[in-house]
């Protein structure tokens, strides 16, 4: 038996290999979309992607997870290789990583000390890139892959890469403009995809992960955080539905040529940009170019109703529903950044909503440690927040179980829509991605899959 499980993890490790040498062929045939490129923001009837060129396995991983996106997770892997098991199929929740930026900067600050450096100055290069800036450099890109590695080890199923907020606005700075050009913001974000994917080779042929399969999201942050100026908080950003559509086409193009599981638009904090976004997959889809990529958006929410502009999450919703009412352009939608202390209202809402438009989507929600930032001081407050990893766990438990118990509520009060890709069946298939934001770390991660685990 002993031979036999070392057999099986080379020809695992061969296998990865060559769903790398495909994925960079891959990279090589999604064509380059122009910046000028028609938009159509009416609801489209989804082509299937031509994906003739991605290798069987490859493949197969990422049919599999849309599959479990789209609530077959009773699929099970058909292997094209008779020599190598597949794993098992997905379960009902993934884990997704915490809060790789702020985990950064404490592991890179922790390295500063032991070397009796000066801890003062940021250890992000660049304030308008914040964590991406590591990038730029060797010893960044090593910082990332560690990190990424760390939350694999952890339990993560799915990495998210340290492209948050890297965007080519840098390249129109008056003060920076001068040193960017936007090739160099395009090899960043495909660095970003591809270092997490070493991490999860590098973790599975350590066999520090068992039999899992791990999964690449590629962050792709509001129209506010490459501001950097915490527009993120508020939402208020005084542009047009077209600027924040260049903004985010132009990278999300980027980051598919990468080949990633999934495309993570995030901390979306009001609904202009959730149009934005939606006109944007709607042009990817027509030019095929979304080959089995599962694409979630999470909201950025003040308080267990609203977004961080003000208007009611729900508004947010109804756009989502009639962009995409069969919800074959956007898998998964929830929340993230918020306060651990708004998850369960928030989650009761959209189940409600699903339940209610009969539409169903997955479940995605990451909160931040709900700690306060000093401004003025440039540090976290002490005492604030939830900063035990099995508090944290516990409180995203009752989450996972406000899912089936919200569900349950509104089924039984008659209040099933017949709409969309129908709700009208139990809610035990819907998928649920959990995982931690700002201030969440490895330690967090492994407590969430202690306590996913036991359920």
């Amino acid at each position: 038996k002993g031979c036999d499980d070392i057999f099986q993890k080379i020809l695992y490790c061969v296998r990865m290999e060559m769903e790398m040498e495909m994925e960079m062929e891959m990279s090589q045939k999604i064509p380059k979309l122009g910046h000028n490129m028609e938009k159509d923001i009416t609801t489209h009837p989804h082509s299937p992607p031509n994906s003739s060129y991605l290798s069987n396995s490859f493949q197969d991983n990422k049919q599999l997870l849309q599959q479990w996106f789209q609530q077959k997770t009773s699929m099970v892997p058909i292997s094209n290789n008779n020599d190598v098991a597949p794993p098992p199929p997905l379960p009902r929740i993934l884990i997704l990583d915490g809060g790789v930026s702020t985990h950064l900067e404490s592991m890179l600050l922790k390295q500063r000390r032991a070397n009796n450096e000066e801890t003062n100055e940021s250890v992000f290069t660049h304030r308008k890139l914040w964590s991406s800036s590591l990038l730029l450099t060797n010893a960044g890109k090593d910082a990332i892959r560690t990190c990424h590695e760390q939350f694999y080890t952890a339990g993560a199923d799915i990495a998210s890469t340290v492209t948050y907020q890297c965007h080519y606005l840098v390249c129109h700075d008056k003060e920076e403009g001068k040193n960017w050009k936007e090739c160099n913001v395009d090899s960043m974000l495909r660095d970003g995809v591809s270092l997490a994917r070493e991490a999860g080779r590098n973790v599975l042929s350590s066999s520090l992960c068992g039999n899992r399969r791990l999964f690449v999201a590629a962050s792709i942050g509001c129209y506010g955080a490459a501001l950097a100026d915490g527009s993120e908080y508020c939402g208020n950003y005084g542009v047009t539905t077209d600027q924040l559509y260049n903004f985010h086409f132009q990278k999300t193009s980027i980051l598919l040529s990468s080949s990633p599981d999934i495309l993570a638009f995030e901390t979306i904090p009001c609904v202009e940009e959730c149009i934005a976004i939606l006109q944007v997959l709607q042009t990817l889809g027509k030019k095929e170019v979304l080959p089995l990529t599962s694409v979630w958006l999470s909201l950025a929410c003040c308080n267990g109703t609203q977004l961080n502009d003000g208007s009611n999450v729900v508004d947010a919703l109804k756009v989502m529903n009639e962009m995409d009412p069969n919800g074959w352009m956007l898998h998964g939608i929830g929340i993230n950044c918020c306060s651990f202390l708004h998850v369960v209202p928030l989650v009761q809402l959209i189940v409600q909503n699903m339940v209610e438009s009969g539409i169903k989507r997955a479940l995605v929600f990451y909160p931040n440690s709900g700690e306060e930032w000093d401004a003025s001081n440039e540090t976290w407050v002490k005492g604030t927040g939830c900063t035990s990893p099995k508090e944290f766990a516990s409180l995203l438990s009752k989450a996972i179980g406000a899912v089936d118990d919200t569900w349950n509520e509104v089924v039984k009060s008659g209040k099933v829509g017949s709409s969309g890709n129908n709700c009208s069946g139990g809610c035990s298939n819907i998928p649920i991605v959990v995982g931690g934001c700002c201030r969440t770390d490895p330690s967090t991660i492994s407590a969430i899959r202690g306590m996913v685990d036991k359920l």
